[in-house]
């Protein structure tokens, strides 16, 4: 009788006893397919100028001496206008690695007003 009390007193405690994961991450494991989950960042480009404006951080891309710079304000000697841009969503922090991409896609001339 009293290995079967014993059996049943363990048997429940043990049985009770429960390990909760909790995960460190929103989203699909690193080994899964993202399916549209991956962050998005919108840029403008303006064709004319080969300039991008990341509307959430609120800075430019810009190259400079065949270097790109981040900056949030572009230099005095670049000019772009408001009206002459191109919506692009990228899952880039960077968007000038696309650049000749965007710089075939987007001619100059084409978005011209």
């Amino acid at each position: 009788m009293k290995h079967i009390v014993i059996f049943l007193f363990l048997f429940l405690f043990l049985n009770s006893c429960t390990v909760v994961e909790k995960e460190s991450k929103i989203g699909p494991p690193p080994w899964a397919p993202a399916h549209g989950y991956r962050a998005k960042h919108i840029y403008y480009y303006y064709p004319s100028t080969y300039v991008y404006f990341d509307i959430d951080r609120k800075v430019y891309f810009f190259m400079e001496g065949g270097i790109w710079k981040t900056s949030p304000v572009l230099p005095p000697v670049v000019i772009v206008d408001p009206d002459e841009h191109v919506v692009i969503e990228l899952d880039t922090d960077k968007p000038y690695h696309h650049f000749k991409q965007h710089q075939k896609k987007y001619p100059p001339e084409k978005h011209k007003k």
